[in-house]
């Protein structure tokens, strides 16, 4: 008994120390797949918006609940040492039938079947290289709205970064307002093989920041929080999970007999790579 006691303590030792080691240990976190590779995503998001006004004076709360499914495949045609160019094609998009938005369904439409060529940085951002004829301008930022993630110089587990990620205004081209972000490496697993990083932000946008098509102007406040799972050796992100809570206020244009709205949008993404064939 003492012997196996004994063996159990030192295995247990052995363990530790590793651990220690590997959290102890500085990493590189990038985005540099290989050229060659087959990346399939399975993209499910889920969204809840709710809109309280007052029409012909009287309070009206409207709620509109919707969740999309998209499989796309990313083969990897170019690497080098700034970044990766990837071939992105959309093999189905579904959105459930039940949906109160009519616009899911033209999106749907519009990406089934397309194909975009996005260039990747080692950081994560992402910026679109040629898009399909067909694809509609203003799609063009479901494929290049990834912004810088890791940074670039070497973390150890325990280690947080910042970034601020400015939100551009699709209608407008203007910058409509910010995330400020907080990453943390939580964990290595596999011997350093995974990355498990938590992120946690707040959304802002200023009501003088841009105005929106309609002349009116949006205050906003939010919260994200989420994760990813980084794959260093595939050097490709294989999980992640985004939630967002937004919370927005909306004044009608100058000389429009519009009473203001008040929104809340709440909001989940969770972009999985699945296994190779």
């Amino acid at each position: 008994m003492n012997l196996l006691l004994r063996r159990f303590a030192a295995a247990f030792a052995v363990a530790s120390g590793a651990s220690g080691l590997l959290a102890a240990q500085s990493v590189t976190l990038q985005i540099k797949p290989k050229v060659g590779d087959t990346l399939r995503l399975r993209i499910e998001q889920e969204m809840e918006i709710t809109a309280a006004g007052r029409m012909r004076d009287v309070d009206t709360t409207m709620t509109m609940r919707s969740s999309m499914l998209m499989l796309s495949r990313s083969i990897v045609v170019l690497s080098d040492d700034d970044g990766t160019t990837v071939r992105s094609i959309t093999d189905s998009v579904a959105v459930n039938p039940g949906a109160l938005d009519p616009r899911l369904d033209q999106v749907r439409r519009a990406l089934q079947g397309k194909e975009v060529r996005v260039r990747f940085s080692r950081e994560g951002s992402a910026t679109l290289v040629e898009a399909d004829p067909e694809l509609p301008r203003d799609l063009h930022s479901v494929f290049s709205q990834l912004p810088a993630t890791f940074p670039r110089h070497q973390v150890a587990v325990g280690s947080t970064w910042k970034q601020r990620i400015p939100i551009p205004d699709a209608a407008q081209g203007q910058i409509a307002g910010t995330l400020q972000a907080v990453f943390r490496l939580d964990s290595l697993t596999n011997r350093g093989k995974r990355a498990f990083i938590s992120m946690r932000g707040t959304l802002s946008r200023d009501s003088t920041a841009s105005v929106m098509a309609d002349g009116g102007r949006m205050t906003m406040t939010g919260t994200v929080t989420g994760f990813m799972i980084l794959d260093r050796v595939r050097g490709w992100v294989i999980d992640a999970l985004t939630e967002m809570s937004v919370q927005s206020h909306i004044e009608p244009a100058a000389g429009k007999a519009l009473p203001p709205v008040k929104m809340r949008m709440r909001l989940i993404q969770r972009q999985r790579t699945m296994d190779k064939d």
